[in-house]
């Protein structure tokens, strides 16, 4: 499923936003409305293709759309964002087969329910889950609510959402289960002074984060024992944190990942109109691989370019961090500034690609790429 194209047809989508990114992704304060046309036009995807699958699945015998149609007309809207944005509804509307749209309408009615329950609109019919999965209700009328940060976006610790095997990309995939009750009051504090720590650095970083992640998911990956993070393309705006109880995942990664993962919600919704800024969706399938100049891991095309951008809001995020000594005495920040700078003061970024890859790439995203490199350069030396 990760090499697949979207359900909907690419003229459906917006056009693309990568020409905001060079100045966006600098966390100045001309940035805050700079995100705004991305996450707008994303939300009117969602909406606009909901509509369209709520109308292609309406038959006069079936009272199920039309009672959804008329729930939708009357829910809240905080209420209907979290359901309508989480990552578990719109991987089913935008990447399902249009034949497969009342798997999506029905989970949005379940979690549309479980919204009013917790509200107090509506009386349990069953147990069940909230759409991202920091909450559960019981019939008996109890609400299990999960413990959360205040101002961060829901902390997902046990919701049945997420699958116990993700694909990571490579031949030895995350093994992903909840973590134990004993080391969760540690990975709460680590999530909690992560987060006052960005919000310290940067109000717009923070309100950024706030805005482009739907929850974060922390889980015990038992493949492996390292600290990680991941984002999928299909689950935009999911984070799952792997073993963020490491031995040395302090509260400096995971204010990285957070803010690394958030970028990538950013360019996921930004290029979800093209394959990821690339012409071709052979720049999904396995072949020619580019060397990351920042961790020298293989990449995909798609994820190279994806890594440029992350690594460019990257510097400017440590680089703000570094000037007001949010992360300590201002060592801490400076160590990922430069490991962030790193991949910047090499050749250039594109000149990495082979022939075939580098005319895979749209022209817009060229001069993007071109553009961060250029200011990293020109700012940082």
């Amino acid at each position: 499923m990760l090499g697949e194209r979207p359900a909907v047809e690419p003229e459906a989508f917006p056009a693309s936003k990568v020409h905001l990114l060079p100045d966006a992704l600098r966390w100045e304060d001309v940035s805050r409305g700079r995100f705004d046309p991305v996450f707008d036009d994303y939300v009117s995807l969602v909406g606009n293709t909901l509509h369209r699958a709520l109308d292609d699945d309406r038959t006069p015998e079936d009272g199920f759309v039309g009672n959804l149609a008329a729930k939708l007309r009357s829910v809240p809207s905080p209420d209907f964002l979290r359901v309508a944005l989480s990552p578990c509804f719109t991987s089913r509307l935008l990447w399902q087969p249009a034949t497969s749209a009342r798997g999506a309408l029905e989970f949005l009615d379940r979690a549309l329910h479980v919204e009013a329950v917790i509200s107090g609109r509506e009386r349990a019919d069953c147990d069940a889950w909230t759409a991202l999965g920091d909450v559960k209700v019981l019939r008996s009328g109890e609400i299990l609510r999960g413990v959360g940060v205040p101002g961060l976006p829901p902390l997902d610790f046990d919701g049945p959402n997420i699958t116990d095997d993700l694909p990571t990309g490579g031949a030895d995939p995350a093994r992903f289960g909840s973590l134990s009750g004993a080391v969760r009051p540690t990975v709460i504090d680590r999530i909690t002074v992560a987060w006052e720590e960005i919000t310290a650095t940067s109000e717009a970083v923070a309100d950024f984060v706030a805005k482009f992640v739907q929850v974060i998911v922390p889980r015990c990956d038992t493949a492996r024992t390292r600290f990680s993070s991941g984002s999928y393309r299909q689950y935009i705006g999911r984070v799952v944190i792997g073993n963020p109880h490491a031995a040395g995942a302090g509260h400096v990664a995971h204010a990285e990942a957070l803010v690394h993962e958030a970028i990538h919600a950013l360019l996921y919704m930004a290029l979800y109109p093209v394959s990821w800024g690339v012409r071709d969706p052979r720049a999904y399938r396995p072949g020619e691989r580019v060397v990351s100049p920042w961790t020298g891991a293989h990449l995909q095309l798609s994820s190279y370019l994806q890594a440029c951008f992350v690594w460019y809001g990257l510097v400017h995020f440590w680089d703000l961090a570094r000037q007001g000594e949010t992360f300590g005495d201002g060592d801490r920040a400076r160590c990922r500034r430069d490991r962030a700078l790193g991949g910047f003061v090499g050749p250039p970024l594109l000149d990495l690609l082979g022939s075939d890859n580098r005319a895979l790439i749209r022209a817009d995203v060229v001069d993007a790429v071109e553009s961060i490199q250029d200011r990293v350069l020109s700012r940082f030396g």
